[in-house]
Parts: structure tokens; sequence; C-alpha cells
């Protein structure tokens, strides 16, 4: 029966695709994660703005509870 060099193509072809430093490894590592959660259409403003009020109110309530 003769031997398939199919998987021993396969091998030597995943060897040429592996990083050649860990830098490379992380930085594809990092790209894939944060790949993830990029999200460009998103507006932020509004969440950031009600997050400030709140803050507004949370100081001036501590500041009235202090000078009580």
């Amino acid at each position: 029966m003769p031997i398939s060099t199919d998987s021993y193509t396969a091998v030597a072809g995943q060897a040429r695709r592996r990083p050649r430093s860990p830098s490379e490894v992380f930085k594809n590592a990092a790209e894939t994660f944060t790949d993830q959660f990029y999200a460009p259409n998103v507006d932020r403003t509004e969440p950031a703005a009600r997050y400030f009020e709140y803050l507004h109110k949370a100081v001036d309530l501590n500041r009235e509870m202090a000078t009580k």
C-alpha cells in the first residue's frame, strides 16, 4: 500500500504559515482578540452624556449631604 503524501504536504504548509517570532505570535493573537470587539458604527455620545449626568447628580447629592 503506497503512503499518501497529502498529510506530509499539509504539515509542511502549516509550518510555512507559522509566525516567525514571539512578537508576531502576540501581534496575531492581539489582532484576533480585538477584532471581536471592533464596532465602527456605534455612537457612544449618548451613553457618555448619561454617565456624566449621573455623575453630576451624585456629586451634587454628596455636596448636599456633606453641608447638612
